[in-house]
């Protein structure tokens, strides 16, 4: 937490004294970094408490530098072909129009369901489309794709381990291949099953560990670029 505090401060610092910035310049002080979180009902918070999914703790952690908005939907899919997609949902488009620095993929845990996994050879090429999606809005945010967390009670709600096992390798493979970091979501919890309401659905305290795994991966690099105001 203190080092949070510590590299906000010296961003903001940096920024207020770059040229383009301050009281006499005649520009447009930087907007709170913007962060999308894009997934499931992980994400929407589904087991946490009202106002504690991890996305909601994010906030908390990083900050008021930082804008963190939730755009998970429950049950949806990374893959197209899914009985769910991510694609068709309204958030996908809002997650968009939102603009963001910064974009935290949190799909595949549904697409490990044997009704979805059938299509799983589309995976990778569906992850890789979505990721190129956001990259190409004009605020050019930094997208972060997450290994799926770990279902501790196997085949609950249908979910597949070993399925997210091999969507987790597949994931690192296209990080590699597109110059991205990947947050490792499946290393929370360190086996700690009172963090799960349900043996998927993290609780307040579950939800709290993936925001700050995902906390130490958002690096100041992801502060957007000053705007100017017209002369």
């Amino acid at each position: 937490m203190l080092c949070r505090a510590f590299v906000l401060a010296f961003l903001f610092g940096f920024l207020s004294a770059a040229p383009g910035y301050g009281a006499n310049n005649n520009s447009v002080a930087s907007s709170p970094i913007r962060v999308a979180c894009v997934g499931a009902s992980i994400t929407k918070g589904v087991g946490a408490p009202k106002g504690k999914s991890y996305p909601d703790q994010l906030q908390q952690i990083l900050g008021p530098g930082w804008y963190v908005r939730n755009f998970g939907v429950s049950g949806r899919t990374m893959l197209r072909k899914g009985d769910k997609p991510y694609w068709n949902e309204k958030a996908f488009q809002a997650a968009q129009d939102f603009q963001p620095n910064v974009v935290v993929i949190m799909l595949g845990t549904n697409d490990s369901k044997p009704v979805n996994w059938v299509h799983g050879d589309d995976f990778v090429s569906d992850y890789r489309d979505m990721v190129k999606v956001f990259q190409g809005l004009a605020s050019k945010p930094q997208v972060y794709p997450c290994h799926p967390p770990v279902v501790v009670d196997p085949n609950k709600y249908k979910i597949s381990e070993s399925a997210s096992a091999i969507m987790r390798q597949r994931i690192d493979a296209l990080a590699k291949e597109m110059g991205l970091t990947v947050i490792p979501l499946d290393q929370s919890y360190a086996g700690d099953l009172s963090v799960l309401k349900d043996g998927v659905h993290p609780n307040e305290k579950g939800a709290l560990e993936l925001a700050q795994t995902v906390a130490k991966a958002l690096p100041a690099s992801a502060a957007p670029q000053p705007v100017h105001a017209a002369n």
